[in-house]
């Protein structure tokens, strides 16, 4: 492990040694909330993307000429 991390690490524990019990789990709470907010966007997102109906995407339009197709 580098000295880099090794002195982060050090840091950290002072600090969290530092905090009283009230900022600890205020700390590990933000923490933990976070996580499930990250993991619930991302099977949001995922859901999302297959659609209601599981689906996937689909065809919008079909038989398009090229102009058509454009803006």
């Amino acid at each position: 492990m580098s000295e880099f991390f090794k002195q982060l690490i050090s840091q950290l524990t002072v600090i969290w040694q530092r905090l009283s019990l009230q900022q600890k789990i205020i700390t590990v709470s933000l923490i933990a909330f976070t996580f499930l907010g990250l993991i619930s966007l991302m099977v949001w997102s995922q859901g999302s993307v297959k659609g209601a109906s599981g689906g996937g995407y689909r065809t919008l339009y079909s038989d398009l000429e090229l102009d058509e197709g454009r803006p």
